[in-house]
């Protein structure tokens, strides 16, 4: 049955015989690409905050482990400094028990000269422990395995905001930065009592400072090693922030990909619809056409005519 709506109920010649218009009006325009852009576009904020902080928190980590790797040159090296001075202290404190030793007791030349060695020999190993300590060719006791000169300062920076700067001590710590050199360079039964009185002195002032110097360098240590515990807690919590970020991101994308791919089934499916109406439309406007063809032919009226006729008769 024909509806009021229909063509067919207007002028016949009205018809189109092309079906090419028919078709380009029947088919829905539907651009997948578009609608993709359009629900990318009413979620600018997420794809911008996901960027934000995926950035910032590369910033943050990267910055953590220069901080972690700074910390934890400087433990190494306050360790280093503070071995080094823990042998120095064992080695004067053995000097100073021979030099009261010589000043209690009533001891020969021969004695006095053997003791003398003996000093001259643990004062030299004194400087060589000055000379090698050094962490990754940083000396800590002297300028240089060559140079007798007071250390450099080194300084790790732990933190760019708030700027926070761990530095270790200029010090000297060989036998001449403490002045040693005079007991050192003692010549043959050289040792006197008077002399030995007068560098009983010197070294026991020296092994104050070197206690001072270990003092300097365990606060600094702990101060590094307290460090390096806050920055590789402080790094995991990154990590475990970046690994969220990456979920949220991959599922921020899944979600896009899913609405694309459900757009472009529904692109697909409207198309299927509007060629299965553009195909019924057509072959009922073809039936029809035929039809109305068909009852409009002399040969249709001729017959009509024909049959009337002989009731008539």
């Amino acid at each position: 049955m024909i509806t009021n709506n229909s063509i067919l109920n207007n002028n016949p010649s009205s018809i189109p015989i092309n079906t090419t218009n028919l078709t380009s009006n029947l088919t829905p325009t539907v651009n997948t690409a578009s609608k993709s852009k359009e629900i990318q576009s009413n979620s600018p904020s997420l794809n911008n905050l996901a960027y934000i902080i995926d950035e910032d928190l590369k910033v943050r980590t990267n910055s953590v482990e220069l901080a972690f790797k700074e910390a934890s040159n400087g433990a190494a090296l306050s360790q280093v400094t503070n071995l080094a001075l823990v042998q120095q202290n064992d080695i004067l404190t053995n000097i100073s028990d021979k030099l009261k030793y010589i000043l209690k007791n009533e001891t020969s030349d021969t004695s006095k000269e053997s003791i003398r060695k003996d000093i001259v020999k643990l004062l030299d190993t004194f400087d060589k422990i000055a000379a090698d300590s050094n962490y990754k060719e940083l000396y800590s006791l002297q300028e240089s395995n060559i140079s007798t000169n007071t250390s450099h300062s080194y300084s790790f920076r732990l933190s760019e905001v708030p700027p926070v700067v761990l530095s270790t001590s200029s010090i000297q710590s060989n036998t001449s930065g403490l002045g040693l050199e005079d007991l050192k360079n003692l010549s043959q039964d050289g040792l006197t009592n008077p002399v030995a009185y007068t560098q009983s002195g010197i070294v026991t002032t020296a092994i104050k400072q070197i206690d001072q110097f270990q003092s300097d360098f365990k606060n600094l240590l702990n101060t590094f090693k307290s460090s390096t515990n806050s920055l590789s807690q402080l790094h995991k919590s990154f990590e475990k922030s970046n690994e969220n970020t990456i979920e949220i991101n991959f599922k921020f994308e899944s979600l896009t990909f899913n609405r694309n791919k459900i757009l472009k089934e529904m692109g697909n499916f409207s198309q299927i619809q509007a060629n299965a109406l553009q195909s019924s439309v057509i072959d009922l406007l073809t039936f029809d056409t035929n039809t109305l063809n068909k009852f409009n032919s002399p040969a249709s009226i001729s017959i009509g005519f024909s049959s009337n006729s002989e009731d008539t008769k």
